[in-house]
């Protein structure tokens, strides 16, 4: 039985493990057009997904003045200059709520919530695993360890910075409420 900093560090260890496992999962291509239809419906592709999240940024940061800053514009520049690396990556199933899963006394059980999987790429689960491991920084040492067990091979840099330009789109995609936010006033999702 381990408790206490122990059972922390081994849960990051675990989830980080169990979330790159996910990625490993082949997904067929008949699989893919039938998960990306379904769940990006109207866009079809994760490709046209991630561009409406991006084309909507850009909308946002000319029309309302919350985000109209330098900052706001060099991260899309960064998530446009991510897109290649996202898009050649082999499509799987990620999660995008990583939080909705189970570790206790530090081994990981199992995923809950699935319906919440999404078509994606290894940099798309990253970058949504990296919301919750951002917010500790001790957590990413014993997370990527268990990443890094998981796939077999250690991360790149070019990995870390795909992964980081999802989690700039991930962002981005809160910002315009979803898709359906484009920076004028009284459009979106009222929040």
């Amino acid at each position: 039985r381990i408790d206490g900093e122990e059972a922390f560090f081994a849960a990051c260890h675990e989830t980080g493990k169990a979330t790159a496992a996910l990625t490993c999962v082949p997904l067929a291509d008949a699989q893919r057009v039938a998960f990306e239809s379904r769940f990006y419906e109207d866009l079809q592709t994760l490709e046209a997904y991630l561009i409406r999240i991006v084309t909507l940024g850009r909308s946002i940061t000319q029309r309302d003045p919350d985000f109209c800053g330098s900052f706001w514009c060099r991260s899309l520049d960064f998530v446009v200059s991510q897109l290649p690396c996202i898009y050649a990556e082999r499509r799987v199933l990620y999660h995008q709520d990583i939080g909705n899963l189970h570790v206790q006394q530090g081994r990981f059980v199992g995923f809950y919530d699935l319906e919440m999987c999404r078509v994606g790429t290894a940099s798309v689960q990253l970058g949504a695993a990296l919301a919750y491991v951002a917010a500790e920084p001790a957590v990413w040492p014993p997370f990527r360890a268990g990443w890094e067990e998981a796939t077999g091979e250690p991360l790149t840099p070019g990995q870390l910075r795909a992964a980081a330009a999802v989690h700039h789109l991930l962002c981005w995609r809160v910002i315009c409420r979803y898709l359906s936010y484009d920076g004028t006033s009284g459009s979106g999702f009222p929040w």
